[in-house]
């Protein structure tokens, strides 16, 4: 009677499409698995319904990071290059020797930078002095 179910059992499993097989497999394999260490089941697969679930979750995390990202560029420092540096200081007509040393003085000091080019022009030199004075 064993060897009979068994052939039945085999024609079964043939009939089946190779899906529906290896989901049997796998669900087999879970299940042997499980019974050594139970959190096995946390790793299983998840049926279709399941599926969009998930799906949906990770959509709403990525509009979450999207939306995070665009906060932390509105409240992120601007990082002056050497060439806006530069620029900036030729702008507020300086010497070059001055411009030489404002130019050193700002590279190696980032926030002195943003202190600076976010003034008026008008108080950019006075604060400039300022700033390398008491450096």
């Amino acid at each position: 009677m064993d060897d009979l179910s068994n052939r039945a059992q085999y024609r079964d499993t043939i009939r089946m499409n190779k899906e529906d097989r290896d989901l049997v497999a796998e669900e087999e394999v879970i299940k042997e698995l499980e019974n050594d260490d139970p959190e096995v089941a946390f790793f299983a697969p998840r049926n279709k319904s399941e599926d969009g679930v998930i799906v949906d979750a990770i959509r709403e995390g990525h509009n979450i990071l999207k939306e995070s990202n665009t906060i932390l560029e509105r409240f992120r420092h601007h990082v002056y290059t050497e060439q806006e540096i530069y620029n900036e200081l030729e702008v507020i007509s300086l010497d070059a020797t001055k411009i030489c040393e404002a130019y050193l003085f700002l590279v190696k000091c980032p926030e002195s930078a943003r202190a600076i080019f976010g003034v008026p022009l008008q108080m950019r030199k006075k604060i400039l002095k300022e700033l390398i004075k008491n450096n």
